[in-house]
């Protein structure tokens, strides 16, 4: 049963509570819509049984009731046992007790319905995560794109062949953590296939972990696989985003960008159409991307415009990742970070090891001794304010 009142004239305790009340014909979830007109102009409150059915009907009855109402209230009385009603609350419950429920309880309004392309604060705002999701921790988040960005000799496709192996298996990567194992694809297109097998495989060498992930995890794609893989084939894209699909990619990696594209890498608008391609990638896949890109040759202290070509392309990225190599005998390089989901980490130093008979590779931090006569990245601030 679920019993509706409409407050009139509220009578003193002794003489009880006289309002007008009503119950649903036929019980719950039979409720008609042509029974709405007769609460126009009146304050309504809805005392629903304590059950799932009670609580459907409650948000059914209040939903046709409204338009006509003056207010609608749905009070959920305190201590009810199972399918217990309003009947059972009076049994240990004095009307005052019942009236004092009535009036704390909040009006009930219709939940706002988002229309998609404009949705209210509050609905955007429930989606808010409590965390940031990483995908490497203080780098990459979950779902945003990016560019690893080098001088010549920078091992940037180093660098990310090796991230690809550990976002992988899901083991830490040059000291930053990753979370969980992540499905990753490797668009391979700079070094012959030949190359990058051997650096994979040597660098699998230096790898703890369960490497049995690999084979569900990692996905490569080289020459062996296609001859060409271009950005701005459109047949080429659907069936890279067919086969994405298929494998459930989280994170794609596009080495090197400039050899995957006809585009002007200095015209904007090139660029754009190229860009929206990778987005369009990321967005029918479920991914985020990562593509290698160089430097020009200006020295400057801010990554973004080191960037090679458009501005474009610092325009899309999400994070950065920038390579140089800054001790010519030791091979040590440099790797700075600029992302917009927090503060970027501090720059770091880092050495490729190759370490006995069987050339086990490794990336692995070092210090920098010279980093007080490199000038750190001013662009972090600027870049996540913009």
């Amino acid at each position: 049963m679920l019993t509706t009142l409409a407050p009139q004239n509220l009578g003193n305790r002794d003489a009880g509570i006289f309002v007008a009340a009503t119950t649903n014909f036929d019980g719950a979830g039979k409720w008609k819509d042509d029974y709405s007109a007769f609460f126009a102009g009146k304050k309504v409150t809805i005392l629903p049984d304590n059950d799932e059915p009670g609580e459907k009907h409650a948000l059914r009855v209040a939903a046709s009731i409204y338009p006509h109402a003056i207010g609608v209230k749905i009070v959920r009385l305190p201590g009810l046992q199972e399918k217990g009603d309003v009947s059972d609350y009076l049994k240990s419950h004095t009307d005052s007790d019942l009236l004092a429920e009535i009036q704390k309880a909040p009006r009930w309004h219709p939940p706002i319905e988002d229309c998609g392309l404009l949705v209210p604060i509050m609905s955007f705002l429930k989606d808010v995560p409590e965390e940031i999701d990483w995908l490497v921790t203080g780098v990459i988040q979950r779902g945003a794109n990016g560019v690893f960005c080098a001088d010549a000799k920078g091992a940037k496709s180093f660098a990310s062949l090796d991230m690809a192996l550990s976002l992988a298996i899901g083991v830490p990567w040059l000291g930053f953590d990753v979370p969980k194992p992540t499905r990753v694809a490797l668009i391979s297109r700079e070094d012959t296939p030949g190359l990058t097998a051997w650096r994979t495989q040597h660098l699998l060498l230096g790898k703890r972990g369960d490497t049995n992930q690999l084979q569900t995890n990692l996905y490569i794609n080289t020459g062996r696989q296609s001859k060409e893989l271009m950005l701005d084939n459109e047949e080429e894209v659907i069936e890279l985003m067919s086969v994405m699909k298929q494998w459930q990619i989280e994170f794609a990696i596009f080495d090197v960008f400039n050899v995957m594209h006809a585009a002007d890498e200095n015209d904007n608008t090139e660029m754009r159409t190229i860009l929206r391609q990778l987005s369009r990638v990321q967005a029918e896949v479920g991914c985020c991307i990562g593509v290698a890109h160089h430097y020009n040759k200006a020295g400057s202290t801010s990554m973004t415009q080191r960037l090679r070509g458009s501005s474009a392309i610092a325009g899309w990225a999400e994070w950065l990742i920038g390579l140089t190599l800054v001790d010519e005998v030791q091979k040590i390089r440099r790797m700075e970070f600029e992302l917009k989901a927090a503060q970027p980490p501090d720059a770091i130093g880092f050495k490729i090891h190759e370490r006995g008979i069987d050339k086990v590779l490794t990336l692995e931090r070092e210090e920098l001794a010279t980093l007080s006569a490199i000038p750190a990245s001013s662009a972090a601030a600027r870049y996540m304010k913009r």
